[in-house]
């Protein structure tokens, strides 16, 4: 009888360490890439396809802790994520700017808090590039979110970020009071 419990307990161990504590979650990340000098190149064709996902834009959809001030955000992301992202697309190409999308898979993520509120944020590729964080759709919408927000500090992160092909992004921001 110990023995089958043994084992028993040792085949129930070992499959609570082998499963993660999220499922792995499929995102698209959009970011945007100034146009430079030689982008029409090979090397400027591969540095955007493989090397231009910054994981700090994966770190938008996990909760980031904010503080409002009057004349200021501030900002602290997780320290860090895992993930595995296939090659660019690019969706849009401007005179002065690409939009690509990455598809990425995000692993091994703590379970998300419950919101305690949902901001949708819709703005236009128009007018992100024209703002601070033009490179970065979800940090734009991020900020807009927790501005649209009631809370003076807490935490925020991505639900959900689209773009329609026709100039437009909406994202879903999840905001929890600290």
């Amino acid at each position: 009888m110990r023995r089958h419990s043994l084992f028993v307990a040792l085949v129930l161990s070992a499959g609570a360490l082998l499963t993660p504590a999220r499922a792995q979650e499929k995102r698209t990340v959009y970011l945007v890439s100034p146009v430079a000098a030689g982008a029409g190149s090979e090397a400027g064709a591969l540095m955007d396809r493989y090397m231009g996902l910054s994981p700090e834009a994966l770190r938008l959809y996990l909760p980031t802790d904010y503080v409002k001030k009057p004349l200021s955000l501030d900002l602290r992301t997780p320290s860090s994520i895992a993930f595995e992202a296939g090659a660019a697309r690019v969706l849009e190409r401007g005179e002065k700017y690409v939009l690509n999308a990455y598809e990425v898979a995000l692993r091994g993520l703590p379970p998300l808090p419950k919101p305690d509120r949902v901001v949708t944020v819709r703005f236009s590729l128009s007018q992100l590039v024209k703002s601070a964080d033009a490179t970065s759709p979800g940090l734009y919408a991020l900020k807009e979110g927790i501005g649209r927000g009631s809370f003076a500090r807490g935490s925020a992160w991505l639900e959900s970020l689209s773009y329609d092909g026709k100039g437009s992004f909406s994202a879903r921001v999840a905001l929890r009071r600290r």
